[in-house]
């Protein structure tokens, strides 16, 4: 029953212990390529978090002098949050 349910795992079949070699060795050839290119995109990914940090805090500095002197924000903030 069982060499009709999985025969990919079956030793014979598939070359059993030549082809598991091969997939050990392709992974461990590829693995630093992948480990490579994990940390190239966290070091492009930590610069575009940083930009857009800075872009933010611009953003902010721009914004808190329009709410802080505007009547109507100065009304709003004074209604619901004092």
């Amino acid at each position: 029953m069982a060499e009709n349910l999985m025969p990919a795992l079956q030793y014979n079949n598939y070359g059993g212990g030549a082809a598991s070699l091969k997939i050990v060795l392709i992974t461990l050839a590829i693995g630093p390529f992948i480990v490579a290119a994990g940390g190239i995109s966290n070091i492009f990914l930590h610069r575009l978090v940083k930009n857009i940090q800075d872009a933010y805090a611009e953003a902010a500095s721009i914004a808190e002098p329009v709410f802080l002197f505007s009547p109507g924000s100065i009304s709003f903030n004074q209604t619901y949050f004092s």
